[in-house]
């Protein structure tokens, strides 16, 4: 998918979906990179287990409220439908630890078929223009999360998805969650799961995905499927300029040398 112009080191990229079958043999091959770096003992940070608590959920606003937000406000030239879009990054607590939900979505979807990815879609006149409106509809439909149990924490960077239309990510914190009792719309979505932030994080479960032009973008493997283009590079600028300022010293993002 494409990001916006603003982000210099990804201006050109083609971060687009790949030929059939290319996400997975990339995924398995990562894991067995992982295993391999496992087994040869390699030293790893100690990395904290986090929950949401009251503090945390405060500093994620607060930053988010200071954020230099870059803006895409075109839609570009040839775009097939001229509304902008929005996701929601769902924060939750699972166990009383701290998570990020994502869903994988149908093969009965008109786009990004059986990828992992945010809740999210297009803006519909009923969102009057609000970006927050669409993300927390679409979530609602999705994964039958009610909008008023949706805590809005405020906006990241938009971006710029590969079908021309400009993406904002909306962040909500949604409590605490059991992901197999939500209500998921199966026309659209076949699983919904949650990855801790612990995971998320550690560069074990990491990896720079080499894409066209030469171009490294992040990719995360600790799930059930691979976690790349827009939803991973949504993620890793939430973890940078979002959540590590948030935690005041008690987040580490160490960065990682795997390549799929």
């Amino acid at each position: 998918m494409r990001f916006p112009a603003g982000a210099h080191s990804a201006r050109r990229a083609l971060l687009c979906r790949p030929r059939a079958g290319v996400a997975s043999v990339a995924y398995h091959r990562l894991l067995a990179k992982s295993a391999r770096r496992s087994s040869a003992t390699v030293q790893q940070p100690s990395l904290e287990r986090l929950c949401f608590d009251d503090s945390l959920i405060s500093g994620i606003s607060s930053a988010l409220a200071n954020i230099a937000r870059r803006r895409t406000v075109d839609i570009r030239k040839g775009a097939p439908d001229p509304r902008r879009a929005a996701v929601l990054v769902p924060l939750c607590n699972v166990d009383d630890e701290a998570c990020a939900l994502f869903t994988i979505r149908s093969a009965n979807t008109k786009t990004h078929k059986g990828h992992v990815s945010f809740p999210g879609g297009m803006q519909e006149p009923c969102d009057n223009g609000s970006p927050v409106a669409t993300a927390l509809r679409e979530t609602e439909e999705e994964i039958g999360i009610p909008v008023s149990d949706i805590q809005v924490l405020g906006l990241c960077h938009d971006v710029r998805a590969i079908t021309g239309h400009p993406v904002t990510p909306v962040v909500g914190y949604l409590g605490d969650i059991e992901p197999e009792k939500l209500s998921r719309d199966s026309r659209e979505i076949d699983e919904v799961f949650a990855l801790p932030l612990d995971k998320i994080l550690d560069p074990a479960h990491r990896a720079n995905m080499h894409l066209d032009r030469g171009k490294n973008f992040p990719a995360f493997t600790a799930g059930p499927r691979l976690v790349w283009g827009l939803t991973a590079y949504v993620l890793d600028e939430f973890i940078r300029h979002v959540l590590i300022p948030a935690g005041e010293g008690r987040i580490l993002y160490p960065p990682t040398s795997t390549r799929i």
